[in-house]
């Protein structure tokens, strides 16, 4: 029965060596894990299972003797199949003895784990990549359980919080946030241990007391379908918060500039027509006045009377085109400024306008002189705009 037992197990690799290391016999597992058939391997030495970097070390020998001396050798290595390729196996070999306890040879026992490392292997690359993700990551990533006790903490939640990670652990979910925002803190993270993710923005409390403008998703840690935590990731927002602030205010401002330039645009507005209707009429009148007057309709007037009264006709003619340069300002800073061309005599038009500057002119003490051509000197323009 035990000889049954051994040649069908086929999970394990079960066979005998000589006291020398010359194989001795050869089950079925044996031959379904190495790859060797019995006739193969039989009267040859066990090393031939070994990697040449061992068999060159001289492993093989000194497991031999260890397990000769020791009763028993153990170790987890690589093993070489029958075809070159190589497995990750346990290794056991154990001394046998006979009754009289004189060594009869060595039962070696060999169990693939190559499936078994290699899900090993690929749980701590994933634990590492999991870990780097979580050491090296710019948000804060935090762990909760279910009554909301914070259970981890990565780097960046210890700058986003002022705090090392080891006084955050046992922390309660809303005793992180600004006091402000812990009802909202609560009834999120009530939902997202529910099952339900979260978005939110919210103040974090820095052991410094200020606030930290953060952006939350809290989601809930789901194993084999069962919600056994919930996770937390905060982005530090306050630059952004800040700059929303800021640009807020400079719209406001921008606001108000314009509310006013629109109002002063208006009151200009309002000026103008004021100078248009209430000022030229008056003025109009009174050139009209001092025409009639200087045209003699009124009477006969003396030679100063005629040129006194001449003065006050050109010095209202004046006014009225000062009047007519702001409204003329106003209509080219709205783009409204036209000319009206028409057919003038340039030398008239310059000695008018000498006329009226040459009385200011003097009133200063300074020298005034017009050279002009003494004929006319006739072309289609805007007299007013050459006047201005």
């Amino acid at each position: 029965m035990y000889r049954l037992l051994v040649e069908n197990v086929t999970d394990y690799a079960i066979f005998m060596l000589s006291p020398e290391g010359v194989v001795a016999s050869w089950s079925e597992g044996a031959e379904r894990i190495l790859g060797y058939t019995e006739a193969e391997i039989l009267g040859r030495h066990f090393s031939v299972l070994s990697p040449p970097e061992e068999v060159e070390a001289g492993k093989p020998e000194f497991a031999l003797g260890a397990a000769i001396r020791e009763g028993r050798w153990e170790d987890v290595t690589w093993r070489v199949r029958g075809d070159g390729s190589r497995l990750w196996g346990s290794v056991v070999l154990t001394a046998v003895v006979d009754e009289a306890g004189r060594l009869v040879g060595v039962g070696q026992i060999i169990r693939d784990l190559t499936e078994r490392r290699e899900i090993a292997q690929q749980y701590e690359e994933n634990r590492q990549r999991y870990r780097s993700l979580f050491d090296y990551n710019p948000d804060a990533i935090c762990s909760f359980d279910l009554q909301g006790t914070l259970r981890s903490a990565n780097p960046a939640a210890e700058t986003l919080c002022g705090c090392p990670a080891d006084d955050l652990v046992g922390t309660r979910f809303a005793e992180l946030v600004a006091p402000e925002d812990t009802e909202l803190a609560d009834r999120h993270f009530r939902r997202a241990a529910a099952g339900e993710p979260q978005q939110v923005e919210m103040g974090i409390a820095h052991r410094e007391g200020r606030r930290v403008e953060a952006r939350l998703t809290v989601f809930p840690i789901v194993v084999h379908g069962e919600i056994l935590g919930v996770y937390a990731i905060a982005e530090d927002i306050t630059e952004r918060k800040r700059a929303e602030t800021d640009r807020e205010v400079l719209l406001a401002r921008e606001r108000v500039a314009r509310e006013a330039a629109e109002a002063a645009s208006h009151a200009k507005s309002s000026f103008l027509a004021v100078v248009s209707h209430e000022l030229r009429t008056p003025l109009n009148v009174i050139t009209g006045y001092a025409d009639i007057l200087y045209d003699g309709e009124a009477g006969p007037l003396t030679t100063a009377q005629h040129r006194h009264l001449g003065r006050i006709r050109d010095t209202a003619r004046h006014l009225s085109g000062m009047i007519e340069q702001v409204l003329s300002f106003a209509r080219m800073e709205s783009g409204r400024q036209e000319a009206q061309p028409e057919t003038v005599d340039l030398a008239a038009l310059v000695r008018e306008a000498a006329a009226t500057a040459e009385p200011l002119a003097q009133e200063r003490g300074l020298a005034f002189r017009l050279e002009c051509p003494a004929d006319t000197w006739v072309r289609d323009t805007d007299p007013t705009l050459v006047r201005q």
